[in-house]
């Protein structure tokens, strides 16, 4: 019974419960904090690429206060016992609707990426998280999903005038989310949401998002979980589920190792000289989403306009702040004499140049962020990169903009739309390109940045394809030949099977089938496949590998789903104990 309280929030409510209205609890930036209320803030992290074709992240975030549900409840029976005995009618109290105190927090996306930040007021008392909700509508089609949290995360307190920072929470799905029936299944197997034990500070945030209702704050006195028996059971799980984080990006290296694969939750793995992969564990929660290889050390950087760099040994980490906190540092590259980063906030794209990681970075460019698609039009993205003369190019939309590093300023052109940008280690690109149709166009790559595109057949067997195929990248090599994974036919009667196709740099036209390919790994990572091995990405965020183009694989970095399950299954154990006990 327990479990099924675990999974729907109209079970939280005591029998009886009607369809109660949802309150708000968001603020206005600029407005006051109501009498009687606190603040409260939690940070949603999904450790996944997406939670559905339809959504992207949460619209909403559901919280119930439980100190006041005996008293509405019996407020509700009075009023009902009063008008029965009014019109002399029978009473019975089991049959009395009433409503609980819900209320609804809406998102915030500045300076975050993958992450999404929630904010509110609420009146004093005790509350859950009771669950994530998602909602999606384009005026044809309407599709919401939602994910349960209730005391799986566990209970919190809203003080008048105080602040009560949750920290992080995560949604870690157990199987995969790209199934059609997982949103659809009630089973407690398929995900869960935990609370993740690394504080992160909030304070920066509300006064500069919220600057009147932070002077009401009491200074240096903050609210947080409230502890229960059940805490190491859950910072067991959190402690799985960061040393499992969905990879976010990749990129090559040189002096100081091979490779580097950024994730979520501060994670990295950085492929040293030896062949081997060491951790990297930061002390935040953000999703890393840029790398860079200096002189001297690595920096790593993502959300909340947050950098951490450690010197040559790879092991100390200090973090520096460059930018302000609605700033997500989305990429930072040099091109052998200075270095560049881009970083996205919630309207607009700002470029900097800097000398040293460490001193002050300063503004070159400034572009306003574009929707993926405006209505009936796709736009393309925006995308950083070098030409042949190490020169600067931002790529927005539809116009092309170089910088002219000695009288410090801009020239622009037109140039092709493209939904995606990468440039190898060798300064070859590859691009998917913006098709007004349905948004994904052709694959394309070029060998020098000034040369012409050369469209990439992808040997679909089916009109449609697989959409992890369309949208991966292949693979050009040092040597300038191809690696893609498609759809081949041995003959015309033969059944469709993934493969690993090769193209020669002397023949790029003439695909052969190679290895065998799995339908759940097959998002390619170009910028650290540009040697030997080939790289992928499983949907489930694993990474695997061959050497010798797919007849053998062997795993990069494995996700352990199986001891999350487990550790997730004792927790919920320990919860369906407790409430048994209650019942008895």
């Amino acid at each position: 019974m327990f479990r099924l309280i675990l999974l729907s929030i109209t079970l939280l409510c005591l029998s009886g419960c009607a369809t109660y209205e949802l309150k708000t609890a968001n603020l206005n930036s600029n407005a006051p904090l109501p009498q009687q209320h606190g603040m409260v803030s939690v940070e949603v992290i999904n450790n996944v690429d997406r939670l559905a074709p339809l959504h992207k992240g949460w619209s909403e975030l559901i919280v119930l206060r439980l100190d006041n549900r005996d008293a509405l409840k019996q407020a509700a029976i009075e009023e009902a016992k009063a008008k029965a005995v009014q019109k002399n009618k029978a009473f019975d109290e089991s049959k009395v609707e009433w409503d609980p105190d819900v209320y609804t927090l809406t998102p915030h996306s500045r300076g975050l990426i993958e992450s999404q930040v929630f904010v509110g007021s609420l009146p004093e008392g005790e509350y859950v998280v009771a669950s994530l909700y998602s909602f999606f509508s384009n005026g044809e089609i309407m599709s919401w999903i939602s994910m349960p949290v209730n005391y799986l995360a566990g209970k919190f307190e809203i003080k008048q005038n105080t602040t009560t920072n949750l920290g992080s929470i995560a949604f870690q799905p157990l199987k995969s989310i790209k199934e059609k029936s997982f949103w659809d299944s009630t089973s407690s197997n398929k995900a869960f949401v935990t609370r993740l034990d690394q504080a992160i500070n909030m304070s920066d945030f509300i006064k500069h998002h919220y600057p009147v209702a932070s002077q009401q704050l009491h200074a240096n006195k903050e609210l947080q979980w409230q502890n229960d028996e059940f805490d190491s059971l859950r910072s067991s799980l959190a402690q799985l589920v960061r040393e499992n984080a969905f990879p976010s990006s990749h990129f090559a290296l040189n002096k100081f190792g091979k490779a580097i694969i950024t994730s979520r939750f501060g994670q990295a793995r950085i492929l040293n000289h030896k062949g081997t992969w060491d951790a990297v564990n930061l002390p935040t929660n953000i999703q890393l989403l840029s790398a860079i290889e200096l002189n001297q050390g690595i920096a790593l950087a993502g959300e909340k306009g947050e950098l951490y760099y450690s010197d040559s040994n790879l092991k100390n980490w200090r973090q520096i702040k460059p930018v302000e906190t609605d700033q997500a540092i989305v990429w930072m590259a040099n091109n052998g004499n200075q270095s560049f980063a881009l970083t996205a906030s919630a309207k607009q794209y700002t470029v900097y140049q800097f000398f040293d990681i460490k001193d002050k970075w300063n503004q070159i460019g400034q572009y306003k962020r574009k929707n993926s698609n405006d209505w009936l039009v796709q736009n393309g993205g925006i995308f950083p990169f070098f030409n042949s003369n190490n020169q600067l190019n931002i790529l927005n939309d539809n116009k092309l903009h170089v910088y002219q590093q000695a009288t410090n300023t801009w020239s622009m052109e037109k140039a092709l739309e493209l939904k995606e940008l990468i440039q190898l280690p060798g300064s070859e690109l590859l691009a998917i390109e913006v098709s007004q149709w349905d948004g994904v166009g052709d694959t394309v790559y070029k060998l020098t940045p000034e040369s012409e595109w050369v469209v990439v057949k992808k040997n679909a067997n089916n009109l449609f394809g697989n959409d992890n195929v369309e949208l991966s990248l292949p693979v050009v090599r040092k040597d300038h030949s191809l690696i893609n994974i498609a759809y081949y036919k041995e003959h015309k009667n033969a059944k469709s099977e993934l493969r690993v196709m090769y193209a020669s740099s002397d023949n790029p036209k003439q695909w052969i089938a190679k290895g065998k390919a799995s339908k759940s790994c097959t998002q390619t990572l170009p910028k650290i496949s540009y040697d030997k091995t080939l790289y992928v990405m499983c949907e489930r965020g694993q990474i695997k590998a061959t050497d010798d183009l797919g007849y053998t694989w062997y795993s990069v970095l494995d996700v352990n789903i199986d001891k999350m399950q487990n550790e997730f299954e004792t927790l919920l154990n320990a919860l369906e104990k407790v409430e048994q006990n209650k019942e008895n």
